[in-house]
């Protein structure tokens, strides 16, 4: 049985009725599962706010939105039942799968420029042809654009909550912007905060990094995949880089005398 035709009937728990709970809960409600929307800070009368109306032993799986922590008692509540979490990016990534499994997935990350920089990768990839839509922490949620558009990339921007909570999407290509102190409060730790940053690499075949960020230089030894540096001086090879204002690619060359 497919993903999607198994939903029907699956109850289901949805954290978070916001931005991206909604389009989370409507997703599963056209495909007749059985969900129970749980929010701590929004009323509404199909909005629970905890797990007290919940026969747990009946659900299947919950899908968390982000800005849920992990610690959160109702969701260690599910996690001591046996309940899968998932995020809502890996929700879309399981259904894209199945109904458009030739789309691409890109995914970008940082403490700053995060939005900028995925309206320009957009408007890059739509200037040379390639039907693109960037989605995840703006615009439309990942569901949405899986579902509700016909895009053969995708281009996410993802905030470290979400990352703290994927582990099944797969990336052409990530990057990180850049790494300062941001969201300390709810990861807990600087070192959290980047470690969830540096989750996007996982699951990424090329990894785009800033190498004048001491934070992400330091890190990066700890990927696994293919590195492309991108810096403000003349580029090596597999790094991209500027010589006189001009950007110049030099990320996919074995040896300093070719150019791109």
């Amino acid at each position: 049985m497919s993903f999607i035709s198994s939903l029907s009937d699956k109850s289901i728990v949805v954290f978070g009725a916001g931005v991206t709970g909604r389009p989370t809960i409507e997703f599963l409600n056209a495909k007749a599962a059985k969900t129970i929307l749980i929010d701590e800070k929004i009323a509404g009368p199909e909005i629970h706010s905890d797990l007290s109306e919940v026969d747990l032993a009946e659900v299947d799986f919950a899908v968390v939105s982000p800005g849920w922590k992990v610690d959160n008692p109702l969701i260690l509540q599910l996690q001591q039942a046996d309940v899968p979490v998932i995020s809502e990016i890996d929700l879309a990534w399981r259904v894209k799968q199945e109904i458009r499994p030739e789309q691409k997935w890109l995914a970008l990350t940082g403490t700053n420029g995060k939005t900028t920089a995925v309206q320009m990768a957009e408007a890059m990839l739509v200037a040379d042809g390639v039907n693109a839509v960037a989605c995840g922490n703006i615009g439309l949620t990942a569901i949405e654009a899986v579902t509700n558009t016909d895009a053969d990339y995708l281009v996410l921007e993802m905030s470290s909550f979400q990352l703290e909570w994927s582990v099944e999407a797969q990336f052409v290509a990530v990057a990180i912007l850049n790494i300062a102190e941001d969201h300390i409060d709810w990861h807990g730790s600087f070192d959290n905060y980047a470690n969830a940053k540096f989750k996007i690499t996982k699951n990424a075949d090329t990894v785009i990094l800033n190498a004048h960020d001491s934070e992400i230089v330091k890190r990066a030894k700890n990927v696994a995949h293919q590195i492309v540096w991108f810096s403000l001086d003349t580029p090596k090879p597999h790094q991209i880089g500027l010589v006189e204002n001009l950007i110049v690619d030099r990320a996919f060359i074995s040896s300093e005398a070719e150019a791109l």
